[in-house]
């Protein structure tokens, strides 16, 4: 399905392609487990991410050779993503080169940082004192016990660190970590 007049859309139209959106497992309705135990979030990582793409990859191009009746026929893939989903199309292709043949990532990560605190406060200047207030009284409702600039929510075998950081504080500890007041973890979808 082809919407809109956007840079990527325009492209499918005039080399005849389709456009297929993904949302990474865990947004929205896309979760594979009915909690989100630390147990269960082992699976949400952009390693994953990138192998649930490359079946998802196979899984429709199959598809699209039994619908079109031919065998053995591989479609150019073009990944494209933005943010963190730019970081996912250009990972596809380092990770799995001869199933794409190329990506564009558009305002994306080209270094990435474990517990960037800088972000935190940089938004919650940004935002103003009042929705900073907001955003860190959701935090302590959804179960906050350490509290950064923002809120950043330590996973339950944390000992509390720095903010919003693992124990130690900065960079310290492992996943589980939950950040709040950052839209751009939402926009974490290949198309």
């Amino acid at each position: 399905m082809i919407r809109g007049g956007g840079g990527a859309e325009v492209l499918a139209k005039k080399f005849g392609a389709a456009i297929v959106t993904l949302k990474h497992q865990y947004y929205g309705k896309s979760s594979p487990f009915k909690s989100l135990t630390t147990g269960n979030l082992k699976y949400l990582s952009s390693k994953q991410a990138l192998f649930d793409l490359a079946a998802f990859r196979n899984f429709y191009q199959e598809s699209l050779n039994v619908k079109l009746n031919r065998s053995n026929i591989e479609n150019p893939w073009f990944v494209f993503g933005v943010s963190y989903a730019g970081a996912l199309s250009a990972w596809f292709c380092l990770t799995f080169p001869h199933l794409a043949c190329g990506s564009l990532a558009r305002s994306t990560v080209v270094q990435t940082v474990y517990c960037f605190s800088e972000f935190d406060r940089q938004f919650g200047e940004s935002a103003g004192p009042e929705c900073k207030a907001a955003l860190q009284e959701i935090t302590q409702l959804v179960g906050g016990r350490g509290k950064g600039v923002l809120g950043m929510v330590p996973g339950p075998s944390w000992k509390r660190g720095g903010p919003g950081c693992g124990p130690g504080g900065e960079g310290g500890g492992g996943p589980g970590v939950v950040p709040t007041g950052r839209g751009w973890w939402n926009n974490s979808g290949l198309s």
